[in-house]
């Protein structure tokens, strides 16, 4: 992941980043699609507040982002 966000230049403008598993996230009722790198996109059925709580919940901790832009 470190190497991830340092090289994608979308990824370094974020201060910090949140790291999840495809099974985490499936448990927790979603759906991801394959980019064919990584990350994958998951797919929201909707933008209630359960569902983002949901979301929320499927990723650790926040940690700071390794590729930020000083």
């Amino acid at each position: 992941m470190d190497d991830l966000c340092r090289s994608v230049e979308d990824l370094r403008r974020y201060g910090a980043i949140r790291e999840s598993t495809v099974g985490a996230l499936r448990r927790a009722g979603f759906a991801l699609v394959a980019t064919g790198a990584s990350p994958h996109d998951i797919v929201l059925p909707d933008l209630a507040d359960s569902t983002l709580s949901r979301l929320e919940q499927g990723f650790g901790r926040a940690r700071e982002n390794p590729g930020r832009r000083k």
